[in-house]
């Protein structure tokens, strides 16, 4: 979906190796931090290059990309590409720009349809025509796979991973569907079934993975909880983006709870978004319990108030019964606006570096502020899926959730995951808590409303 903050470029440190007698594929890639240029943010309303400006300067929202390399076209031309749970269509910039892809430079290349066209929540976008090409992973090829050749784009180039029902062909003249990438990968015998899990590894870390096919269970700290994917609307025959239930947030500080969330609501578990947008009263209470600074545009804290921050606290996430904690400590990153500038914040008289949590207001109406408060979702982005390991299986609907385990060393150990009738998820068991149907009236109101402090570069 693309509602980033920082630009996590994930460059893919080996290509997807070729199916062995277990049926899996596997991406590993590394992280790289936004650079300037890279969202559509109105320059004119950013703060100036030198110095302190007397003006507001907002936060950026875009944080991390995840970027695969893939190959398309014979002889291959390759690409690094942002991989995508929130979206479901891989396009590559072909504007002659140095790097673009050339459908000339291809004997395999055929166009499929016109007016491709996508748009993300961060207002970026990409436009062109849709054709058809051999993608390729190391000795793996997909032969005339369906992608959008972008001549204009706004965005880095994505690699949607997600449900078929969110194809992008589905909103446009002439409206089609197609095989995606996670179906295609079963339909041509690579894995048993369309799914795959995501382990984005710990903020620090430079590589994480993505694992077509199978669960590294190396990877997970207790066990996997199956959850059940969510309808977008209850007139769809099936799910169409990974919505889970989200039962309760705890804060978790020495030994004591406080609760930031009692009421059942349903989120979007997307790696293409950095932030994790939640309840206005959620946000406040986590604001109030660890004395955040309001911004324009967000929340966050000076170094020396990041660093006294106790190594314990944690957010403890409850979807399901399947927990998930996050260390306090990890959702913060140094702040910088749209230009990439480093951000600063005046607080006691002394100016200092301001880091932003990488959590967000996400409204009662949700992040676009367009659904209906009773049905409003919230989208948990790479800022909580850092500490998830996160099984998701297209083809039975579900989600499998567990605590992320980080720097064990460990070697892999991976498992098949098997279409449903043949056991479907390894190692998993089915959640116990109540599946979301609607959003309760959170009834209590939370006082905390500190004075909103100025940005400057």
């Amino acid at each position: 979906m693309k509602f980033s903050l920082v630009t996590l470029t994930t460059l893919c440190a080996s290509a997807l190796a070729a199916p062995t007698a277990k049926k899996s594929l596997k991406i590993d890639f590394q992280k790289q931090l936004a650079d300037s240029g890279t969202t559509s943010q109105d320059p004119n309303q950013l703060g100036g290059a030198q110095g302190k400006v007397p003006h507001e300067v907002e936060l950026t929202n875009h944080v991390v990309y995840y970027l695969a390399e893939v190959a398309l076209g014979t002889p291959p031309q390759k690409f690094q590409i942002d991989i995508d749970t929130g979206s479901s269509d891989l396009w590559v910039k072909a504007d002659g720009s140095p790097g673009a892809y050339s459908r000339n430079s291809s004997s395999t290349w055929s166009h499929y349809a016109d007016n491709f066209y996508i748009a993300y929540g961060d207002q970026t976008s990409a436009s062109g025509d849709w054709a058809t090409e051999t993608l390729g992973f190391a000795d793996a090829q997909i032969p005339k796979f369906i992608f959008g050749e972008a001549t204009s784009a706004t965005s880095q180039p994505v690699f949607g991973i997600g449900y078929s029902g969110i194809e992008a062909s589905i909103h446009q003249p002439n409206a089609f569907t197609y095989d995606n990438f996670p179906i295609r990968l079963a339909k041509e015998g690579f894995v048993n079934t369309p799914a795959y899990s995501l382990y984005l590894n710990d903020f620090a870390a430079k590589t994480g993975s993505v694992l077509f096919g199978a669960v590294d269970k190396s990877k997970i700290d207790g066990s996997l909880t199956i959850l059940p994917t969510i309808k977008d609307q209850t007139t769809d025959s099936k799910p169409k983006e990974f919505l889970v239930t989200l039962n309760s947030i705890d804060i978790n500080v020495n030994g004591t709870t406080t609760n930031a969330l009692d009421k059942t609501r349903h989120v979007l578990l997307d790696s293409g978004t950095s932030l994790t947008y939640l309840p206005p009263q959620t946000t406040r209470t986590i604001a109030q319990k660890f004395q955040l600074l309001q911004v324009s545009g967000g929340w966050g804290l000076t170094k020396k108030q990041v660093d006294a921050l106790p190594d314990t606290a944690t957010l403890d996430y409850n979807l399901q019964g399947a927990h998930v904690g996050v260390k306090v400590k990890d959702l913060f990153t140094l702040g910088k606006n749209y230009l990439n500038q480093q951000l600063y914040i005046e607080y006691n008289g002394v100016r200092e570096p301001f880091y932003q949590i990488l959590i967000a207001d996400g409204g009662d109406r949700g992040p676009g502020n367009d659904e209906p408060v009773e049905l409003a979702k919230f989208i948990f982005g790479d800022s909580f899926l850092r500490s998830a390991y996160v099984v998701y299986d297209i083809g039975a609907d579900k989600i499998a959730v567990s605590q992320a385990k980080f720097g064990s060393g460990s070697a892999e150990d991976l498992a098949d995951i098997q279409i449903e009738d043949k056991g479907g998820i390894p190692a998993a068991t089915a959640a116990s808590d109540p599946v979301w149907t609607q959003n309760a009236p959170i009834e209590t109101s939370v006082n905390y409303n500190p004075q909103i402090y100025r940005l400057s570069t």
